[in-house]
């Protein structure tokens, strides 16, 4: 055969058939001829190990969560603040009710007073005291009758001798202080005094010496806080009242001392006035009538003294 002869295609199949260890598939032959289209057995398809595809990486994931944190700080911020309103309030006060009395009422303030703004007065009382005289002679009592409620006795005064029978004695007042309250602070808020003239019975049916002693008529009232006049003299007119007799002080007087002047004392009439009622002064009654040897020489037994049942100084404790 000569080199440049060419090789049919036959034998072209031949030689791959012959140099391949698997028989490649015959191609069909030309012209069409019958059997020509069988074709091998088919080959399994080879299964490759190819790892997937990695999932796309999202370059906006860190923008995404920044996004995030700012809309729930946002959330948060916007809650604190509705928060904030809803206790603190927000917004124009709210317009005051209407007042009755045509009273403005300033924003902020409520018309109804709250429990804590309500002051309370503090109770009146008689103020403890104890007492010394001057210028009483023998045989005269205790001032201190004077403070006793429960039993029929009298602070009674002996004026002197028959020649010199004369009044303007002098009672000592001292208040004193409370177990809880320290002794440099015995001081009263005094608000009234209450004098009961002559012997009258303190209890009911009680002995009641009225006839046997002069009746104080006319009192002077000087208080001192300390050594200090804490107020100027107050008088007092009894009218020979058979019974207390109350008098309302001009103002409110802090006092730890009294001094009580008697300066004028009068037979006891035989048909005395009654007592004066609550808030009505001695001063606004009309004087008894007293009897006519009163103003002759003291030749009565009745002139040798003078009694005074009770004396109160009404007030409280300083707050």
């Amino acid at each position: 055969m000569s080199e440049h002869t060419v090789a049919t295609p036959e034998a072209q199949e031949w030689v791959n058939q012959l140099f391949t260890e698997t028989p490649l598939p015959v191609h069909a032959k030309p012209g069409g001829h019958a059997g020509d289209d069988e074709s091998p057995p088919c080959e399994p398809p080879v299964e490759l190990d190819v790892e997937p595809a990695a999932a796309p990486v999202d370059a906006d994931a860190g923008a995404k969560r920044v996004g995030l944190w700012l809309c729930a700080g946002v959330v948060v911020v916007a809650a604190l603040m509705i928060a904030a309103f809803a206790v603190f309030g927000g917004g124009p006060d709210p317009e005051p009710s209407p007042q009755h009395q045509g009273m403005v009422v300033p924003p902020g303030f409520s018309a109804v007073p709250t429990t804590s703004a309500l002051s309370v007065p503090p109770a009146e009382a008689a103020a403890p005291f104890t007492a010394a005289t001057a210028g009483c002679g023998p045989g005269s009592t205790s001032p201190q009758a004077l403070t006793d409620t429960s039993t029929d006795s009298a602070w009674v005064c002996a004026r002197g001798s028959q020649e010199s029978f004369l009044d303007g004695q002098v009672l000592h007042v001292r208040f004193t202080c409370e177990q809880s309250r320290p002794e440099s602070a015995c001081s009263y808020m005094l608000t009234s005094v209450s004098v009961t003239p002559g012997w009258v019975a303190k209890t009911v049916g009680g002995k009641d010496q009225w006839l046997a002693h002069r009746v104080v008529t006319r009192l002077q009232f000087n208080f001192f806080n300390g050594n200090q006049l804490a107020a100027d003299p107050f008088f007092v007119d009894t009218n020979s009242v058979h019974g207390p007799v109350t008098a309302t002080l001009p103002t409110r007087v802090l006092a730890s001392r009294v001094d009580v002047l008697v300066l004028h004392t009068g037979r006891p009439p035989a048909a005395p006035l009654p007592t004066t009622t609550e808030g009505q002064s001695a001063t606004d009654m009309p004087a008894p009538t007293e009897s006519p040897s009163d103003a002759v020489a003291f030749t009565d037994p009745v002139d040798a003294t003078f009694a005074m049942s009770q004396l109160q100084f009404l007030g409280h404790a300083p707050s």
